[in-house]
This record gives C-alpha cells, sequence and structure tokens, in this order.
C-alpha cells in the first residue's frame, strides 16, 4: 500500500511539472502552478524519503522532489519556466515551502548528499507515465539537452523561514540524523495547511 502510494504521488508530481512547463498550458499558468502548489504530493514524497532513504523508490522521488525544487522561487513557490507569474504566497504557503524545504534537506543529509545541487528527474520529459502508460507523443523541444542542463545545474535552494539564519548553523550532522525524529512532522503540516489541499491564496 506505501508502494503504491509513492508511486502515485511520484506519476501525480511527474504529470504536474509536465502540464506547468507546457508552453500549451500556458493560458493556465494563473491556476497551474500558481494557485495551485503539488504540496501533498511532495510531502508525502519526503515523508517515505525520511523513513525509506534506501528504497527501491527513493533515487526517483529525489530526482522529482528536486524537479519540483527546479522550478521553486522563494515566497512565489514552485512558478513554471515558461513566463513565470510574479507573485507573493499566503503566510500559510510560505510556511509550507518552509517545511517542504528543510524536511528536503533533512532527507538528503541522511545519504550525505549536498541540498544546494538540484538533480530534477528527467522523467518529467518522458512521453511515458511513471507507471509505463504513454502520456502522449514526443514533443519538439530537445528533452535530452534540457534534462542534462537541469542535472549540472547548482542552485541554492534556501528556507523562506530561515533564509536569513547563515547556513552554516542549519547544518545537520551525521549524529543529529540518528537521534532526531526523521518523522515527517504531520502535525505541523496539518496546522500549516488545513483543508487547502495545495490551493494558495
Amino acid at each position: 500500500m506505501v508502494d503504491s502510494a509513492v508511486q502515485h504521488a511520484q506519476a501525480f508530481v511527474q504529470l504536474f511539472i509536465r502540464v506547468c512547463d507546457d508552453p500549451v498550458s500556458e493560458p493556465f499558468h494563473w491556476m497551474y502552478p500558481g494557485t495551485y502548489q503539488p504540496l501533498q504530493a511532495v510531502s508525502l514524497l519526503l515523508a517515505d524519503l525520511l523513513q525509506y532513504p534506501h528504497s527501491d523508490e527513493a533515487s526517483e522521488s529525489r530526482a522529482l522532489v528536486d524537479a519540483v525544487f527546479d522550478l521553486y522561487n522563494v515566497d512565489e513557490g514552485m512558478v513554471s519556466q515558461n513566463h513565470p507569474r510574479h507573485r507573493q504566497l499566503s503566510p500559510s504557503g510560505k510556511d509550507a515551502w518552509s517545511i517542504l524545504s528543510r524536511t528536503r534537506k533533512k532527507a538528503l543529509a541522511q545519504i550525505g548528499q549536498d541540498h544546494h545541487t538540484l538533480f530534477p528527474s528527467r522523467k518529467v520529459f518522458s512521453e511515458y507515465c511513471i507507471c509505463g502508460e504513454r502520456i502522449s507523443h514526443p514533443q519538439s523541444r530537445n528533452c535530452d539537452d534540457r534534462g542534462s542542463q537541469g542535472a549540472s545545474r547548482l542552485r541554492l535552494v534556501s528556507s523562506p523561514r530561515h533564509s536569513d539564519v547563515p547556513d552554516d548553523q542549519e547544518v545537520i550532522t551525521p549524529n543529529q540524523i540518528f537521534t532526531e525524529n526523521v518523522d515527517f512532522d504531520w502535525q505541523e503540516w496539518e496546522a500549516t495547511l488545513g483543508m487547502s489541499m495545495g490551493m494558495m491564496s
């Protein structure tokens, strides 16, 4: 059941990014990824990564989370690369992305990976869904070029809540990884989002 939930979340994120980044979706950028953000799917993937950092799905989950953060701007959330909207997240939206950013950092610290470096999944540009079903016909843009550029890009992913704190004060040591609770804080998450389900006003 857990594996199925993770795979569904992976497929959702893959499709969500395709919708947000496809030029055909430009008239709908006010909604995707403008008002709606893939918060629940990303929180599920991160929660699974915290508990099972070396599972069969972990590598692809990390790559998909990185693909999400590749489209992430501090205080704006996830934006399209094609004509991104300039918007300000609500306080609850900022808090939600702060939780995701901090959780991603903790999940990567577990495996000794630098959270400043993004390795977006190439599968978001594939014509096949993670489940194996065909999504659409190949598009004209060069997916291989874009995927390789994303993997080599270095970008600072800062947490909105802690953006004014020096980075060296947020370092998670190996000892902390095994002594701190590495479960996703669902109570904080529910208190932040309530019933919004990813809708950002």
